[in-house]
């Protein structure tokens, strides 16, 4: 069996960026895990001394601190400025716009509807900027929710829109197109399955 590699792999932009803010940032923490690769974050202590902390509460003021790169939820965020506690912020810049997005369609009366784990740093960061936002992780949950006023949808692939009558369709699009290239689909002809991971 061959195995073929698409042409965008590899970090995506805002873990690059994360990891080269970390780098030179020294002698910092995070508030949870920078990223989702604890060889990298091992690296980073070895070689940087980033160390990690998972409660907000650990930081005190003269503390060095980085957000990772999910970002962290708005009442987070309040802590650190009402406590003083310096921080270089390495969300990814489309995470940033997402938070930005829902807050501001949350104040135009959108129903916010976020498909993915609500466990997740980032979803309960991007969640933490809505009005009563709903935290799905099928189609069929949808069902089980009456909107109030105009729906909208965010998915873990940084991409807003409104839903269609095959969300499903929309939201594979909307994964594939993310990471293909113009390369990676003239390849597509030789290709019997497709992982994306």
């Amino acid at each position: 069996m061959e195995i073929q590699l698409a042409k965008q792999h590899g970090f995506c932009f805002g873990v690059k960026r994360a990891i080269q803010i970390a780098e030179a940032y020294k002698n910092s923490f995070t508030f949870g895990p920078l990223i989702h690769n604890n060889l990298e974050i091992q690296r980073l202590k070895n070689q940087f001394n980033v160390g990690l902390k998972e409660n907000i509460e650990e930081f005190k003021s003269g503390d060095k601190l980085i957000i990772r790169t999910h970002g962290i939820e708005k009442e987070n965020l309040d802590y650190l400025h009402q406590n003083n506690i310096k921080f270089i912020d390495a969300t990814c810049p489309f995470v940033t716009k997402l938070q930005k997005t829902v807050k501001e369609m949350s104040r135009q009366n959108y129903d916010i509807v976020i498909f993915g784990d609500i466990n997740h740093p980032e979803v309960q960061g991007v969640k933490s900027y809505a009005t009563n936002p709903y935290v799905v992780l099928s189609t069929k949950e949808l069902d089980n929710i009456v909107f109030n006023h105009k729906p909208l949808v965010k998915t873990n692939y940084y991409s807003l829109y409104k839903p269609t009558n095959n969300i499903m369709k929309d939201l594979i699009m909307l994964t594939t197109n993310h990471y293909q290239t113009q390369e990676d689909t003239d390849d597509s002809q030789s290709i019997n399955t497709l992982l994306l991971l």
